[in-house]
C-alpha cells in the first residue's frame, strides 16, 4: 500500500460510467512536479471532502493507493483559503478549547493545510512539509 500527498493538476470527470460516484483527478507527488498521474476515487473514499465539485486544481490531497486503487483519500490544503472551506467538513474542535484555527498557511507550500501542525524545535511545522510556521497566516 502507497500513501502520499499529490497535487490536483486537472479536474478530468466527475462521474463515470452512466455518472456513477466517481472523480476523475490527475494529481503529481508533491514532492515530483514531472510525474502526473490520473486517478479515479469513488465517493466513499473520502474521508473530509464536502462535495466532489469543490474539488479544485492546486488543492493538496492524501492518498492511499493499493493496487491502483484510491481505497482512502482527504483534502489536505489548497491555494484559497475560501475554496478549502467550501470543499472540506469542518472537523470537531470542540474537544480543544484552545484550537481556534480550522486551517493555517504554509508559506513553503503555498497552500492554506487544514490538517493539525506538528510540534518542531520548541514551535510548530507544516503537517505537509515539515517547515517551521511563524504565527501570522492562521484561519
Amino acid at each position: 500500500m502507497e500513501s502520499g500527498v499529490y497535487i490536483i493538476t486537472e479536474m478530468v470527470h466527475f462521474g463515470g460510467f452512466f455518472q456513477g460516484d466517481t472523480v476523475g483527478l490527475s494529481v503529481r507527488p508533491l514532492d515530483d512536479p514531472e510525474s502526473v498521474r490520473t486517478v479515479t476515487i469513488d465517493d466513499g473514499a473520502w474521508e473530509n471532502l464536502r462535495d466532489k465539485h469543490d474539488l479544485a486544481p492546486g488543492m493538496a490531497l492524501e492518498l492511499e493507493v493499493s493496487h491502483d486503487e484510491v481505497t482512502a483519500a482527504s483534502v489536505l490544503g489548497s491555494p484559497d483559503l475560501e475554496a478549502l472551506r467550501r470543499a472540506i467538513v469542518e472537523r470537531d474542535i470542540s474537544p480543544s478549547p484552545n484550537l481556534r484555527a480550522i486551517a493555517y498557511r504554509c508559506n513553503a507550500c503555498g497552500l492554506w493545510i487544514a490538517r493539525e501542525p506538528v510540534a518542531s524545535d520548541g514551535g510548530y511545522g507544516c503537517a505537509i512539509c515539515g517547515n517551521p510556521l511563524s504565527a501570522a497566516g492562521r484561519a
